[in-house]
């Protein structure tokens, strides 16, 4: 079962500048190339492995669907779109509880 994430005008007027997440596999370094072999005119895109994003922010369509079979993957980009703030709220505050453990961990050692 795939989860899919409508990727609305939103995103065309700001793409994303650079990586929104650092993804095992991720298409980053290759987005442009990727694209380079697509049509000129693209009604919809769909990305069927939608990862971090990279591919379909480097194209940065009018109109297209993201979609990937990892259900967290996709609520982070729904919340990205419904809540920014509170994903980012959400990320400063998990990010504090990882450096807190991390630390933890280190002097225990």
């Amino acid at each position: 079962m795939s989860f899919l994430f409508p990727i609305e005008s939103q995103l065309v007027k700001n793409p994303l500048k650079g990586q929104l997440l650092k993804w095992i596999g991720n298409k980053q370094k290759y987005a442009n190339t990727i694209i380079s072999y697509f049509p000129k005119k693209i009604k919809t895109y769909h990305e069927p492995f939608l990862g971090s994003g990279a591919v379909i922010a480097a194209l940065s369509p009018k109109k297209g669907i993201g979609s990937d079979i990892f259900k967290p993957l996709i609520d982070i980009f729904r919340k990205l779109k419904s809540n920014p703030d509170e994903l980012i709220l959400d990320y400063i505050e998990n990010y504090a509880l990882i450096e807190k453990f991390g630390k933890k961990k280190r002097m225990k050692s």
